[in-house]
């Protein structure tokens, strides 16, 4: 039997670390696949001559607190857009289509931490889609860093600055 989230969400990486030789306990969806391949892709770790921490840790290397804080934290956001999209008078998008049908978890990440990423990359100022990428980028950032980094225990943690 694997073992289940606190949201009883599915498993779909229950293997054990491949840098600390940890069994996984907490399951994860393609949301959490999908937030921390962009988190780990673009964190550096002091401590390895700043190499990406992808390249050193994985999914699996995650602590399962900072794995379901952070899904909870992007789907508190994410219930959000909606009401943005149709007060910008955009009820028939989707917050992937305001993302330019990139994976939104990505850009919601890169936005949180300070990378540089917009949600209004790509949209006219002024438009309805920009006024309402604004919005997506101003919920994500009142969410604060996440701040990622490798623990004494061999795990990746969160600071989660706001």
């Amino acid at each position: 039997m694997t073992a289940q989230s606190p949201t009883g969400l599915s498993a779909a990486f229950n293997k054990l670390s491949t840098t600390t030789k940890r069994p996984m306990i907490f399951t994860t969806t393609t949301t959490d696949q999908n937030l921390w391949e962009t988190i780990l892709w673009a964190t550096t770790d002091p401590d390895q001559d700043g190499d990406c921490l992808d390249r050193h840790y994985g999914l699996s290397d995650v602590d399962s607190t900072a794995i379901a804080q952070l899904n909870q934290q992007f789907w508190a956001w994410r219930e959000q857009l909606d009401d943005v999209l149709i007060s910008n008078g955009l009820k028939y998008h989707t917050p992937e289509d305001i993302a330019g049908h990139t994976r939104l978890e990505h850009v919601y990440a890169l936005v949180r931490d300070g990378h540089g990423v917009s949600f209004t990359d790509g949209w006219r100022p002024g438009t309805r889609e920009h006024r309402a990428a604004g919005v997506m980028n101003q919920l994500a950032r009142a969410q604060g860093e996440i701040g990622a980094y490798p623990g004494d225990d061999g795990a990746i943690h969160c600071s989660w600055s706001v």
